[in-house]
């Protein structure tokens, strides 16, 4: 990662969110928020309150390899 590289930071509300990210290689944004494209080259993943000693900060970040559009189920 470099100091000019574009990061989206994704605010993770949830444990099992991060379980997704890791084990499945994806992250859901919601479309309000991203209704202008996603255009950053990485993502980092900030931690709210659920997850205990690591709240209120970013631990992790992934390359973003592309993005697409689907229902939710």
């Amino acid at each position: 990662m470099h100091p000019e590289d574009r990061v989206l930071v994704a605010v993770m509300n949830r444990p099992q969110d991060l379980e997704t990210a890791r084990d499945q290689g994806w992250y859901r944004l919601p479309q309000a928020r991203v209704s202008r494209g996603v255009y950053s080259e990485y993502v980092a993943f900030y931690f709210t309150a659920s997850f205990r000693e690591q709240k209120w900060a970013i631990h992790y970040y992934a390359r973003n390899l592309g993005h697409e559009l689907v229902t939710r189920r």
